[in-house]
């Protein structure tokens, strides 16, 4: 189906960094201008791998190169509402009367969240 790809099995399970390390000594062995790690569940932009190269090409003595990473659940739920909270509760000593508006607003974001997912989820088994 993907001529492409290279489906590297192992006798054992190595955990990440070491299914890692498996495939970056195999890509090393076909001289690669560059090696790209790539969780399964990353999201990236349409050009990120373009903009990744030029730096690349920009700076050939850098060994490591990452790009800027996006939490997409800190758009969808705001931190701020995380950080008041915390602040409220660790450093002021406050109680649940005094946060109850970002308790919430954080237990419907998350809900919400939820609920959204289960329903995207439903219609991939399908």
């Amino acid at each position: 189906m993907f001529p492409k790809v290279k489906l590297i099995i192992s006798k054992e399970n190595l955990g990440f960094s070491g299914g890692n390390n498996l495939g970056i000594k195999y890509a090393l062995k076909q001289n690669p201008d560059y090696i790209l790690l790539l969780n399964n569940d990353t999201a990236v932009d349409k050009n990120f791998l373009t903009e990744l190269t030029k730096v690349a090409e920009k700076n050939s003595n850098a060994g490591v190169l990452m790009p800027k990473i996006y939490y997409y659940v800190s758009l969808i739920i705001p931190p701020r509402y995380f950080i008041t909270i915390i602040k409220s509760i660790m450093i002021k000593g406050t109680g649940f009367l005094f946060i109850w508006k970002e308790t919430l607003i954080i237990l419907s974001m998350t809900l919400l969240f939820i609920g959204l997912s289960v329903k995207k989820f439903k219609v991939r088994l399908k």
